[in-house]
């Protein structure tokens, strides 16, 4: 397979020269897992475990000094574990296990590259992940680079991120991963707080409701489009049918004219 490379991703890659350090990238029959591997994945599986066990004692910590600072004591926060973490992850990531390389990129921030290579480094990841590797991890891989949206140190930015969702929809050619794509970026639009943020959103929405009006993401979709063309102040409410704790029939159109409270619940 070709990789289509789009003209963002392309130039950014010609910003910056030297390449990510080499991990492996051939992948093997499906249905073969030699011994090397199953020992490289068990050891992902013990590490995450034990990264898990640290991470909950480090939130405990957290509770427990901000609940002593709200008492008068001034401690520092404990630091996060990921950083102690990161060097392990790494070296199970340069052996190719792929879970492990997925972590180490929402964690980057902790790479040993120096600060003005990691985003190349990077990007050279998650372009090695999408060629080879978009069959088996393709949704773990949008819901990785959906982070790279966000506005903090190490991340890629919105432009980056969203080329990145592309370039994974178009190598893999998989119609859920396109419409998982569509989704993630529209919500990324709706929480990044810009001032037509909610337009292209929008826009987003309609264009997966169209591609895939089949899919279980465009039944959010919709809802996010009804409530932009009909729920918006100064718009006329729309009719509610329904029953009341009687089993009689009721209309919001009943009370027109009165004050009405509406309470929406559900399980979420």
């Amino acid at each position: 397979m070709i990789p289509i490379r789009s003209a963002v991703l392309v130039g950014l890659l010609g910003l910056l020269a030297p390449p990510a350090p080499a991990l492996q990238t051939d992948e093997p029959p499906t249905n073969v897992v030699s011994p090397e591997q199953s020992a490289v994945e068990a050891a992902y599986a013990a590490l995450m475990e034990e990264y898990m066990e640290a991470t909950y004692a480090w939130y405990d910590e957290l509770d427990a000094v901000q609940a002593r600072n709200e008492k008068g004591a001034q401690e520092q926060y404990p630091e996060s574990p990921d950083g102690a973490f990161y060097p392990r992850f790494w070296a199970l990531a340069e052996q190719g296990q792929i879970d492990a390389r997925l972590w180490c990129l929402g964690n980057f921030g902790f790479s040993e590259l120096p600060k003005e290579r990691r985003k190349v480094a990077k990007l050279r990841l998650y372009l090695d992940l999408i060629d080879h590797h978009h069959k088996t991890h393709g949704e773990a891989l949008v819901r990785t680079i959906s982070g790279e949206a966000e506005d903090w140190g190490d991340s890629l930015g919105r432009d980056i991120a969203f080329a990145l969702l592309d370039e994974l929809a178009a190598v893999s050619g998989d119609p859920n991963l396109a419409a998982l794509g569509l989704y993630t970026k529209a919500s990324s639009l709706e929480w990044s707080g810009q001032e037509d943020a909610e337009d292209l959103a929008l826009e987003q929405y309609e264009l997966l409701a169209e591609r895939f009006p089949d899919h279980e993401l465009t039944k959010r979709a919709r809802g996010k489009i009804f409530a932009a063309e009909n729920l918006q102040i100064g718009m006329e409410v729309p009719d509610i049918v329904g029953t009341d704790v009687d089993g009689n029939p009721v209309k919001l159109s009943d009370y027109a004219g009165k004050v009405a409270v509406i309470d929406f619940w559900g399980f979420w």
